[in-house]
């Protein structure tokens, strides 16, 4: 691949050397995986600039992943922290400032929520909930201290347990009577939730010198966004990721030989060796065909082509502290586990789905996560499965006609 981009960037010098002998009208091709992605008659380019700009890997506080950066244009972050940004009214994704109009003529203004449709938040990320930014406030978890650093002003919030902060510039906001002027520069700041407060207002945090909080504004002001991870997108990888050298699937499975819609989705419930969602009573499941196995055959596997249910051991991979680090994640009301190798920064989510109990009614979703193993428990004649609720995950054995989770490995 290097060579490849070497001799790409070659060719563009020796190209914009030697624009005067091209054809008049003759284009440059920017692609991408041999898709053109960009083209531009040469004439209109003098040079090229390969810029990086640095990876939002966010902060953890109070079990919410925040950026540490404002959005700036629809898509993007700005490039340092205090930077201010973008201002957005309530619901709109874009920047261009409706003023009084906002309430009169737009499509914005009476929604339920900040539809994800108008999200200026970059990919993997989008506005927080209300109860997200409550939490950024709980005094139990997080402390928070006004900062005033040659004149770089704003709020500072640092999670109590792990000691990550991130700051809130004091951006101001932009008025909507008067058409979007800016006030309140260095002296506060605003930024959106996606949860509306009644017909007229919506959830804004907002803070000065003398403190702050989580109330109602206006949603035509036109106030900063902080975004949050969108988990669901972020773990979402097609063809799985490797951790600790097993590669696991990023979706529970949903009907038989196919995946949940997401990484969020709970999926279906099966039983052990039993490839079909058609749920069995504790007798009769022990007295069919499925219950004597001494493992899950292959041909009741329900995972999707390519894919198999993990055996005790590669769940125990999944386990091993040495290279594997574990964190309980509380994201919008999602709740589940969260496994990431410590040498690749690869991850996977375990939604906490819960389980079928021996009458068939769910259990526990939202609080522990069951995901079965392929391997059986031959003293007791239960089958190993994978538990994770909270701060604590482990491999246990468990009584084969549950209904639990299928997350699987790749074959």
């Amino acid at each position: 691949m290097k060579t490849k981009i070497s001799i790409f960037i070659t060719s563009i010098a020796l190209l914009f050397g030697a624009t005067a002998a091209f054809a008049q009208g003759t284009q440059a091709y920017f692609k991408k995986d041999g898709v053109t992605v960009f083209q531009t008659p040469i004439s209109n380019i003098d040079s090229i600039v390969f810029k990086q700009t640095a990876v939002e890997e966010g902060v953890v506080i109070n079990g919410v992943r925040w950026a540490t950066r404002n959005v700036d244009a629809p898509g993007t972050f700005v490039q340092n922290p205090e930077d201010y940004g973008e201002y957005y009214q309530f619901n709109k994704g874009t920047t261009d400032f409706l003023g009084y109009d906002y309430y009169n003529n737009s499509v914005f203004a009476n929604s339920d929520s900040w539809l994800p449709a108008n999200d200026p938040s970059p990919s993997g990320w989008r506005a927080p909930t209300s109860d997200e930014i409550q939490k950024l406030y709980d005094p139990n978890y997080v402390t928070y201290e006004w900062i005033n650093d040659n004149g770089l002003t704003g709020k500072k919030f640092t999670d109590k347990a792990t000691g990550k902060s991130i700051f809130l510039p004091a951006a101001g906001y932009r008025y909507y009577y008067d058409g979007g002027g800016l006030y309140g520069t260095g002296d506060y700041g605003y930024y959106w939730s996606s949860t509306v407060y009644d017909a007229n207002d919506a959830y804004v945090l907002n803070f000065g010198l003398g403190g702050g909080g989580l109330g109602g504004d206006v949603r035509g002001d036109g106030f900063s966004v902080r975004p949050v991870e969108d988990i669901c997108q972020s773990f979402d990888k097609p063809q799985g990721v490797v951790i600790n050298g097993v590669r696991w699937a990023t979706r529970n499975v949903g009907a038989p030989g196919t995946f949940a819609s997401s990484p969020c989705d709970y999926g279906e419930y099966y039983q052990f060796n039993k490839g079909t969602t058609d749920f069995l009573l504790y007798d009769d499941y022990w007295n069919s065909v499925y219950a004597n196995s001494d493992s899950w055959l292959p041909a009741n596997d329900p995972s999707p082509s390519g894919w198999r249910i993990p055996t005790s051991d590669e769940i125990q991979k999944l386990l091993d502290p040495n290279y594997v680090t574990y964190e309980w994640i509380d994201n919008n009301g999602l709740t589940g586990g969260e496994f990431t190798d410590k040498a690749t920064g690869n991850s996977i989510f375990l939604p906490a789905a819960g389980f079928l109990g021996f009458d068939g009614a769910l259990r526990y979703a939202g609080y522990n996560s069951d995901y079965w193993s392929s391997t059986v428990n031959h003293a007791d004649n239960d089958a190993y499965g994978l538990l994770n609720s909270g701060d604590t995950h482990w491999l246990d054995y468990y009584d084969r006609s549950f209904g639990f989770s299928v997350r699987p490995v790749a074959e």
